[in-house]
């Protein structure tokens, strides 16, 4: 069954681009505690504002870079529970005196996200990385991360693929969930 959408479609970007998706709501089942999003998304601060403000205990900040963007996704959704702030130098993100418990990475330069992750390393029970494919690596540098993790999982059912990082969970139970 096609549901509508043509073979061919199934590569195009617009539909991949919320491959991170299953893996992102699995990993908010399981985890507890505030959010972290480093560059919103069309599909991921939506999604992420949704699941926050049906667990009235939780709180998300995102960070994003770009201007424009950042002034849509403030109007839209800043909120008593998700805090969307502009950042100009990642250097300066407040994120360091917050242990959170899920952080999204998917922010721009794309060379950037390898430095935040490792500046997380501590700091996050679960660090989600999108656009984690080894063919694609050269303009990430995904490849020098891991080694400041005990734990970490690629979640490869849809490309773009996702990697969750982690020095607290073994992440046994996002191993076993396919989407």
């Amino acid at each position: 069954m096609s549901y509508g959408i043509k073979k061919s479609a199934m590569n195009d970007k617009h539909i991949n681009a919320g491959s991170h998706l299953p893996i992102l709501c699995k990993a908010f089942e399981y985890g507890d505690g505030p959010i972290l999003e480093m560059g919103s998304g069309a599909w991921s601060t939506p999604i992420l504002d949704m699941l926050v403000r049906r667990r009235e205990k939780r709180k998300i900040l995102t960070l994003e870079n770009d201007k424009v963007w950042y002034e849509k996704v403030k109007r839209t959704y800043q909120s008593d529970y998700h805090d969307v702030l502009y950042i100009q130098d990642w250097d300066d993100a407040p994120i360091d005196d917050t242990f959170w418990g899920l952080v999204f990475i998917d922010h721009r330069p794309a060379l950037r996200r390898k430095t935040d992750i490792v500046r997380l390393k501590w700091q996050a029970y679960y660090i989600l990385a999108h656009d984690t494919e080894p063919e694609i690596n050269q303009f990430y540098g995904y490849d020098r991360v891991e080694k400041h993790f005990k734990y970490n999982f690629l979640y490869d059912d849809i490309k773009p693929n996702t990697t969750i990082y982690s020095n607290f969970s073994k992440l046994d139970e996002l191993h076993t969930y396919r989407g």
